[in-house]
Formats: structure tokens, sequence, C-alpha cells
């Protein structure tokens, strides 16, 4: 719930269009006995304009940002130990949850990630 509130209370979050939703995006990884390090992309369209940001983190990570609509997410483990998760929320409710996975998957939201594998 912390990645969360930190999302949702991001002060460098991008400013939307208005209108827009709000989306969080929160992976969550296993810290014991290291944290897990994992990278990704998401992409989302805006105010007419299409969006990819890179994300890096270990052990967990969270953003915030109003768009027209989340086109993907992709999450890859550069460990192949411990397990992590994905949460997508759009104003404030639950659109995907990738429950616990192996760190040894990939963490995919939306069907054009599937055709860029």
């Amino acid at each position: 719930m912390a990645a969360l509130a930190a999302a949702v209370a991001c002060g460098g979050c991008e400013a939307p269009p208005s209108g827009a939703p709000e989306f969080a995006i929160i992976v969550t990884g296993s810290v014991s006995p290291e944290p897990l390090p994992f990278a990704g992309t998401y992409q989302y369209d805006a105010g007419g304009e299409t969006v990819t940001r890179d994300l890096t983190a270990t052990g967990s990570f969270a953003t915030s940002f109003t768009a027209d609509s989340l086109r993907y997410v992709r999450v890859v483990a550069t460990s192949r130990e411990g397990t992590y998760r994905l949460e997508i929320l759009r104003d404030g409710e639950f659109l995907f949850d990738s429950t616990a996975r192996p760190a040894s998957e990939p963490l995919l939201y939306g069907g054009e990630v599937a055709a860029a594998d």
C-alpha cells in the first residue's frame, strides 16, 4: 500500500489532459534475501500523443499519470530468483493484477505487448 500512496501523492508526475483518467502502475518484487531488480517499459496515449517511458527499480516501483488510455506495460526481472507482481489502477480502481509471478516470467499488460514479443 505504501507504493500506491507514493504513486497517488507523486508531486513530479506528469500533468494530464483534463477529464482523462488517472493511471497508477505498481510493481512489487520480493525483498528477501535480496530485493528483486527489474526493468521495463510502459506506453500510453495522452493529449493526442503516444508516450513511452522506461522503468528500472529494485524491490518496488510506483508511478501515476493522467492519460486517455494505457497501451501496455512490460516488466522483466533482471534476476531469476524471487517473485514479483504488477498492479494497474485506473481512477483508483483495479484494472489489472498479475498476481505474484516467478522472476523467470515477464509481467505483461496490453495486447500490443504480446504482438511485440
